[in-house]
Order: C-alpha cells, then sequence, then structure tokens
C-alpha cells in the first residue's frame, strides 16, 4: 500500500535471504525508484522513473518461501511491483556522463588496511568522527555531514567499494581507472 507520510524521507528495508528475517521482507516508506533499484539490482542512474511517480511511497510488507536465494526473493520483488502497480519495463541504451577515478599526479595516499583494531577516537583532526577498523565485520563506509563539509570515512575497503559508495551518492557512473 501506498505510505500515508509523504513527508517523511525515513525509509527502510529489511529481511529476506541472508539476513536473520529470510521469511519476510519489510519495506517502510520507500520510493518507487529505491524498490526498483532493489528489485532489479541496478544503480539509480540506470533507471528513469516518471516525474509523476517520483515523490509516491510505498510499504510492503511480503513473505519469502523458505530457501530462497537473494536472486529469487528479486525476482518475486519484480513480479510484485508489476502485478500490483501495473509497471512496465522497457530497456535501451543511452549515452551518460561518467566520471573516472584517477591516481593523482603525486600518487596515492591510500594506505593498506591491517588487521589490528585501532583505537576508537572521538574525533579527529578535522573534528569529523573517526571509524575504527573492525575486524570481524571487516570494515565499513561511514559519512559524516557537517554543515556543507563532508566527509567519507572508509576502513578496509577496496577501490571498488569505494566508487560504488561514490556513484551512489552522485547518482552518476564512476569508472576506476586507478
Amino acid at each position: 500500500h501506498q505510505s500515508a507520510g509523504p513527508d517523511d524521507n525515513v525509509s527502510t528495508q529489511t529481511g529476506g535471504p541472508g539476513t536473520p528475517d529470510p521469511g519476510q521482507i519489510t519495506a517502510t516508506n520507500r520510493t518507487l525508484r529505491g524498490l526498483l533499484v532493489d528489485a532489479f539490482a541496478i544503480k539509480g542512474y540506470q533507471l528513469e522513473v516518471p516525474e509523476a511517480l517520483t515523490d509516491a511511497r510505498y510499504d510492503i510488507a511480503a513473505k519469502v518461501p523458505a530457501g530462497a536465494t537473494k536472486q529469487q526473493a528479486r525476482v518475486m520483488m519484480q513480479n510484485l511491483l508489476a502485478e500490483r502497480l501495473h509497471l512496465k519495463i522497457h530497456h535501451e541504451s543511452r549515452n551518460l556522463q561518467v566520471y573516472a577515478l584517477i591516481v593523482a599526479k603525486g600518487g596515492s595516499k591510500l594506505t593498506p588496511s591491517t588487521d589490528t583494531p585501532a583505537a576508537q577516537a572521538k574525533a579527529g583532526p578535522d573534528g569529523f568522527p573517526v571509524e575504527p577498523i573492525d575486524p570481524v565485520k571487516g570494515g565499513s563506509y561511514t559519512s559524516y555531514n557537517n554543515t556543507l563539509n563532508g566527509k567519507l570515512v572508509g576502513v578496509k575497503q577496496t577501490i571498488g567499494q569505494l566508487i560504488n559508495i561514490l556513484a551512489t551518492q552522485i547518482d552518476e557512473p564512476i569508472l576506476d581507472m586507478t
């Protein structure tokens, strides 16, 4: 059903294969764009949604059969969206602006990750929180926003993971030319 709180921008999606609740997917206040990006495992810049549908938000509670894979759950969500919302999907090729991540003239300033946990600090010299290395979780990306200044902290991540998080932030494709 369509969510009642269009001004509320908080949306969540939990459950499904590979999570602690594999038998149920619960989506709350999700945009159609977000649902489609997840259902088709695509990037936001690969999808064009008609302007009239960009503000609509939906709640979904879907049962997932025992033993279903993530890919099977995606296909189930695709079918649910097509059936309930009468969506018509079509594929086409388009030329897009593309960014390239390159190594600067002075060389890379990235340092290899270690398995040694870092001491937790309340804030670094720039005033932003310092993300500790967590060998159990394998690290993470965390973004911080302080007025107009932002910071992205990556711990134990690959360049490919950095590119994915940056591409999501700017909603444009990024090539790895490092």
